[in-house]
């Protein structure tokens, strides 16, 4: 079996210490006989990426739509009956508020609960605390792992989950690594390929 070259921290270093917590919770996910090559979590800075924004902006706008809808015209005085329609778009306003906020926060907490491992021949994501799960991607030849280049992180996303309106990337997210970490999936991609 050909080697490849893990990514590694220095024994005694900061990064150190966190591929050692990684490790453990990462490696209990392990199958018989499988080796933890690298290990490693999400940058820790509360990052926001470009393509996080869009929800926030968008119910940010309809918020405000929603608000110069119900702000009556200065000293015009709301029509008889209109307490309800009021009523409704208030709701809209703070839905969509509070969607604006949520969708950032929510990204920024999973992170921090991910764990990510990567073997010869699969990428681990393990996400801990409430609703938790352990997801596994194959690392055969022809699977997907595609690179997204965030502004101080790199992310790798191994597959795309839509849910109601809503599209999810899964994968090893904002990695201050993630270049070494992408070239030492391609060489364990390249291993699995099939010979001519």
């Amino acid at each position: 079996m050909q080697a490849v070259d893990a990514v590694a921290a220095q024994p005694g270093s900061k990064d150190h210490t966190v591929q050692s917590e990684v490790a453990r919770v990462v490696e209990p996910t392990l199958e018989p006989g499988e080796r933890l090559l690298w290990c490693g979590r999400p940058t820790m800075r509360p990052l926001i990426e470009g393509h996080e924004l869009i929800t926030p902006l968008v119910s940010l706008v309809l918020a405000a739509a929603v608000f110069q809808a119900l702000t009556p015209s200065i000293g015009e005085v709301p029509a008889q009956g209109s307490e309800p329609m009021r009523l409704l778009l208030a709701s809209m306003m703070v839905a969509f508020t509070t969607l604006a906020v949520w969708t950032p926060l929510r990204n920024i907490m999973r992170r921090r609960r991910s764990y990510y491992g990567l073997t010869e021949t699969r990428a681990i994501v393990v996400e801990r605390g409430a609703g938790g799960a352990v997801r596994s991607f194959p690392l055969a030849w022809d699977a997907v792992a595609n690179l997204r280049l965030g502004s101080k992180s790199v992310s790798i996303i191994f597959e795309l989950t839509r849910a109601a309106h809503f599209e999810r990337e899964m994968g090893f997210e904002q990695l201050a690594d993630g270049m070494a970490v992408f070239r030492l999936i391609r060489r364990l991609q390249a291993r699995s390929a099939p010979r001519s």
